[in-house]
C-alpha cells in the first residue's frame, strides 16, 4: 500500500500567518524541503500531522494551545492523503482535526476525493489495513520524532521491537492466539464440558458403552418377552380351537355356543363403529360440551353482527364505535370512539380479518350434533360390557361341557389358563420395558436399566457428552497445536527480521560514520551497539544517535509492506559537516517520498545537496519586520531566506 502526503492546510493555529496551505503537487514532489524558521509553527505542523493521523484524543490543554490567539473561536488543520491500496484506483483522502477553542475539544473526520461534493464522514476513515497501524508510536517512525533516536538504543525499551512487530504486523499473530484460546473457551462453555485430557474423554466413553450395553440388552429381552408371548398366543389359539370342537360335538352344548359366537362378531363389528363415532365426536370441540357449543355459537352470532369481511378492518372498528357497548361490554366514550375510528389499523390486519371471516362462516354453519361426545362414549362402554357378559357365557359353556365328564377338554381348559397367566405376566413385563408415560413410569418404578424409552435416553445424553468431551479434547489438542505453531511463526519471524535489519542497518552506519566502526550487535527489545575501538558501546553522541536512528529507520521501512513518506525535523542539525553530507546522499536512496522540515544551518552539507535535483519542491516560510508571515514557493526564496536567517 502506498501513501503520500499532498498538502495541508491550517486556520487560526500556530502555523504560519494563522491560515494558508501548503501543497507539494499532486503527484508530489520525492523530495519537500520546508523551511520554516524558529516563531512560524514547525513543531504545531509536526505535532499535528502526528495527532490526525492517529485520531489522537487531546486534553483542553492541548486543544487549546494550538489557537494562533486569544481572539478566536475556532480553527483547523487538514491532511491530504493520496492511498494506493492496490485494489482500486488512488484515492485523494483529506482528513481534518476542527477545533473548538472555548470548549476545548477537538473532532476528526474525512473526506474522500469521490466525494469532494458530498458530506464528510466522521472519525479518520482511511483503510482499514493502514488504519489499524498508525498507532502514535508508529507514526513517530515516519514522522520523525528526534526522541525516538535515544528511545531505539536504550537499554529496557522495546522500541525497536515493537517498531518490527508493528509495521510487519506480527502483533496479528498475537491477536489470532488470543482469539484461537477465546473461541476454544467459548466452544467448551457452551458445550458444558471441559474434558480436556484423554482421561475425560476416556471416562465418557466408558459411560457411553455402558448405557449402549443397558439399552441393546433391554432390546433383545424385549424381542425375546414378544417373541415368547406370540408363541403362547398361537399355542393358547390352537387349544381353544380344540375346546371349540370338542362343544360342537355335543348337541346339548353346540346351538348355544353358535348362538354366543355369532352374537361376539357382531358386538365387535359395533364397538369398531362406536369407536369411531367416539373419535369423530372427540375430533369436533362443539361435540364436547354442550355448554361450549353454546358459547362457540354467541361468538359467532357477534362476529356476524360486527359484518365482518366486507370492508373489513374499517366497518368493524366503525361499527363497534358507534354503538354504546364495546363487545366486551364496557360502555364506550366520545374519547374511546375516537381513538377507534383513529388507530384501527393498529389493531386488525388483512391475515387477521381474513381468520375471523373464516371463524365467522364456520360458526354460523354450527348445528347441534346428532350425537355428542359423551352419548357415543356411553353406547361403546355399554358394547365393550356386552361382550365380556359374552365371554363369560362362553367360558361357562366350557365350564359345562367340563363338568360333563369330558376329561380331554378339562385339561386343554386347564392349560388354557396357566397360557393365560404366563400371557399376561409377559404383558406386564413388556409393558415396563416399553412405556413411555411418565406416570407409569412412576408407578412401575422403572430405570434406565429396565425400561427401553429411560435407557435410550441415557445412551444418548452418554453419547452427545462423549461426543462433546472428544471433541472439546480434540479441540484443546489442535488449539494448543496451533498456538505452538503460531508462536514459533512469530518467534522465528522476529528473529528472522531482526537479523535482516540489523545486517542493513551495519551496511548503512558504515556509509553514515566513517571515524569509527560502529554497529548493531543484535535487536532485542532496542539496538545494542558495539565499537571496534570499545567493545559495547552505551554512550554515543547525538549526531551519532541520529545516524544510527537514520540508518535503522530506513533499513525497517525499505522492504515494509507499506510504502510510506518520511517526515523529519530538523534532519541534520545535530550532525558534523561530513556526517550531513553522507546522510544527505543516503536518505533520498531510500523513500519514495521524503518531507524534510529544515532551517537556514542545515544549508550547508545537507539541504544544499538538493539544490540541483528536479524531484525537489521548495516552501518557505518567512517572518517579516512586522511580526507577519509569508509563504513562497521556489528555491530562490529558500536560497533567499536561508542566507538572510544565516546572517541574522
Amino acid at each position: 500500500m502506498k501513501i503520500r502526503i499532498l498538502n495541508w492546510s491550517y486556520e487560526n493555529l500556530r502555523i504560519g500567518s494563522g491560515k494558508g496551505s501548503v501543497e507539494l503537487r499532486n503527484p508530489p514532489k520525492q523530495w519537500s524541503l520546508v523551511q520554516m524558521p524558529n516563531g512560524t509553527g514547525k513543531t504545531s505542523t509536526m505535532s499535528l500531522i502526528r495527532a490526525i493521523l492517529a485520531e489522537k484524543k487531546m486534553s483542553k490543554d492541548e486543544v487549546r494551545g494550538y489557537r494562533s490567539n486569544n481572539e478566536v473561536q475556532e480553527g483547523y488543520f487538514e491532511l491530504g492523503l493520496l492511498i494506493d491500496s492496490g485494489k482500486e484506483e488512488c484515492l485523494e483522502y483529506y482528513l481534518r482535526a476542527e477545533f473548538d477553542f472555548l470548549t476545548g475539544s477537538c473532532n476528526f473526520s474525512t473526506l474522500r476525493s469521490s466525494e469532494r461534493d458530498g458530506g464528510r464522514i466522521p472519525g479518520i476513515a482511511i483503510p482499514h489495513d493502514l488504519k489499524r497501524l498508525l498507532s502514535l508510536d508508529f507514526i513517530k517512525l515516519f514522522v520523525f520524532d528526534g526522541e525516538l533516536a535515544s528511545e531505539i538504543r536504550n537499554t529496557g525499551k522495546d522500541e525497536a521491537d515493537r517498531a518490527i512487530r508493528t509495521l510487519y504486523q506480527l502483533d496479528d499473530i498475537n491477536i489470532l492466539i488470543s482469539d484461537t484460546k477465546k473461541n476454544v473457551s467459548d466452544i467448551q462453555i457452551d458445550r458444558d464440558t471441559n474434558s480436556k485430557t484423554k482421561k475425560g474423554v476416556n471416562r465418557a466413553r466408558n459411560k457411553f458403552d455402558e448405557a449402549k450395553t443397558i439399552l441393546e440388552s433391554l432390546i433383545k429381552e424385549h424381542s425375546e418377552k414378544h417373541n415368547r408371548k406370540l408363541s403362547l398366543e398361537e399355542e393358547k389359539k390352537n387349544i381353544e380351537i380344540k375346546i371349540e370342537v370338542y362343544l360342537k360335538q355335543d348337541s346339548n352344548l353346540k346351538k348355544e355356543f353358535e348362538k354366543l359366537e355369532k352374537q361376539k362378531n357382531e358386538l365387535e363389528t359395533e364397538i369398531h363403529v362406536s369407536s369411531r363415532t367416539a373419535f369423530d365426536a372427540f375430533r369436533n370441540p362443539i361435540q364436547l360440551s354442550s355448554q361450549f357449543h353454546k358459547h362457540l355459537t354467541e361468538l359467532g352470532t357477534l362476529l356476524t353482527d360486527a359484518k365482518l369481511p366486507r370492508s373489513p378492518a374499517l366497518e368493524f372498528f366503525q361499527e363497534i364505535a358507534q354503538g354504546e357497548n364495546c363487545i366486551c361490554g364496557n360502555p364506550i366514550g366520545k374519547a374511546e370512539r375516537q381513538y377507534l375510528k383513529e388507530n384501527f389499523e393498529n389493531y386488525l390486519a388483512d391475515d387477521q380479518v381474513s381468520a375471523i371471516a373464516v371463524m365467522k362462516t364456520r360458526l354460523k354453519s354450527i348445528t347441534k350434533a346428532e350425537k355428542n361426545f359423551v352419548a357415543a362414549c356411553r353406547q361403546l362402554n355399554n358394547e365393550k360390557e356386552k361382550l365380556k357378559e359374552n365371554q363369560r357365557y362362553l367360558e361357562k359353556l366350557e365350564d359345562d361341557l367340563i363338568i360333563n365328564g369330558n376329561e380331554e377338554t378339562r385339561k386343554l381348559s386347564e392349560l388354557v389358563g396357566e397360557l393365560k397367566q404366563q400371557i399376561e405376566q409377559l404383558d406386564n413385563e413388556i409393558n415396563k420395558l416399553t412405556t413411555r408415560s411418565r406416570h407409569k413410569q412412576e408407578e412401575l418404578k422403572c430405570t434406565a436399566s429396565n425400561n427401553i424409552p429411560l435407557a435410550e435416553q441415557n445412551k444418548n445424553k452418554a453419547e452427545q457428552f462423549y461426543k462433546e468431551a472428544s471433541n472439546s479434547y480434540r479441540l484443546t489438542s489442535q488449539s494448543e497445536k496451533l498456538v505452538r505453531v503460531l508462536e514459533a511463526i512469530k518467534s522465528g519471524l522476529l528473529e528472522r527480521l531482526r537479523e535482516e535489519i540489523r545486517l542493513e542497518t551495519n551496511k548503512r552506519l558504515k556509509e553514515l560514520i566513517l571515524m569509527e566502526n560502529l554497529e548493531v550487535s543484535k535487536i532485542e527489545g532496542s539496538l545494542v551497539l558495539q565499537s571496534d575501538r570499545v567493545g559495547v558501546r552505551e554512550n554515543v553522541s547525538e549526531g551519532q544517535s541520529l545516524s544510527v536512528a537514520y540508518a535503522f529507520l530506513t533499513s525497517l521501512l525499505e522492504n515494509a509492506p507499506f510504502d510510506l513518506p518520511f517526515v523529519v525535523d530538523s534532519p541534520a542539525v545535530s550532525l558534523d559537516l561530513e556526517v550531513r553530507a553522507e546522510v544527505a546522499r543516503t536518505l533520498p536512496k531510500l523513500f519514495k517520498q521524503m518531507i524534510l522540515f529544515v532551517i537556514s544551518s542545515e544549508g550547508s552539507g545537507f539541504t544544499e545537496t538538493f539544490y540541483d535535483k528536479k524531484e525537489a519542491l521548495f516552501v518557505s516560510f518567512e517572518k517579516n519586520i512586522n511580526g507577519e508571515i509569508a509563504m513562497s514557493y521556489g528555491l530562490d526564496s529558500f536560497k533567499r531566506i536561508a542566507a538572510k536567517e544565516e546572517s541574522q
